[in-house]
């Protein structure tokens, strides 16, 4: 698999996953990406405010923003392909950001 479509699985696992407290809410939350030179943007969208989620490098791991620019170096919180499989525990949910 290549990187983009791994990031599209990471996306769409990560809205699975917040879909479960979308139900019922007036303001569901949304995910998406942008694609960088070094990184990938995922991003948060909730109520018509937009943040960065994460960011993803080209090796899919997944860093803690630092801010909306870049991410906070040395806090990689894991890696795409076991939140693919596994979806996002339970402790770490939505707290990549």
């Amino acid at each position: 698999m290549s990187i983009d479509s791994n990031i599209e699985a990471f996306v769409a696992r990560v809205q699975k996953d917040a879909d479960k407290f979308n139900e019922g809410h007036p303001f569901p939350t949304e995910y998406s990406f942008s694609k960088g030179k070094v990184y990938y943007k995922i991003w948060r969208t909730y109520g018509g405010s937009k943040c960065i989620y994460c960011f993803v490098d080209m090796s899919g791991n997944i860093w803690k923003a630092a801010g909306c620019k870049a991410p906070a170096k040395n806090f990689i919180r894991g890696h795409i392909d076991n939140v693919i499989e596994n979806g996002i525990p339970d402790h770490q949910k939505f707290s990549y950001a």
